[in-house]
């Protein structure tokens, strides 16, 4: 199976990637889906995710000219309203006994691979190309959901690991990998 990672560049490619968003909020997933696939918490629409491309492009998976797979990416931008006070608090939490924000890391999530996909290495692959395309980072960083149990494994499986949770109202781990010691 022929899967060609990139960067989210055009308006057709920010329309799927929108598609296969609102396909797995939430909302729209029966129980058995959110406990054995997981799901994504918020939505990314098109417009949005163009604006976003314009500093850091999200990362696509793509298979027969179809996103398969995405993961957004935001070095610093607060694009939402949500984005500022998640950033800002983000950035107050301690790993390795500094700051958060004394390093320089790049924000991911949501990840989404599409449901005829997983399985197939698609996660990994759009964590890997993300770090050969932003080498001067220092860090990834993701919030998952505390009841995103699929999620937290695939994180850890790819290397994340746990520094601190946030509550609000739900409960988020905020899980770290390094980008200078691990390879994908």
């Amino acid at each position: 199976m022929a899967i060609a990672y990139g960067k989210l560049q055009t308006l057709e490619q920010a329309q799927q990637v929108e598609a296969l968003n609102q396909a797995n909020m939430l909302d729209r997933l029966s129980a058995e889906s959110v406990q054995t696939q997981g799901f994504l918490s918020a939505l990314y629409p098109a417009d949005l995710l163009l604006r976003m491309a314009v500093q850091t492009p999200a990362v696509i998976a793509m298979r027969h000219e179809r996103v398969v797979g995405f993961l957004v990416l935001n070095s610093s931008v607060a694009y939402l309203p949500e984005h500022k006070l998640a950033m800002s608090v983000l950035g107050q939490h301690l790993y390795r006994g500094k700051p958060l924000a004394a390093y320089r890391f790049l924000r991911c999530g949501p990840l989404c691979v599409a449901q005829e996909v997983r399985g197939c290495g698609v996660a990994k692959g759009l964590y890997a190309f993300a770090a050969r395309e932003y080498p001067d980072f220092d860090l990834l960083v993701v919030r998952v959901n505390q009841s995103n149990s699929p999620s937290l494994k695939t994180h850890h499986r790819l290397g994340f690991r746990h520094f601190a949770t946030q509550s609000e109202p739900v409960t988020w781990l905020c899980m770290a990998r390094e980008l200078r010691t691990a390879h994908l």
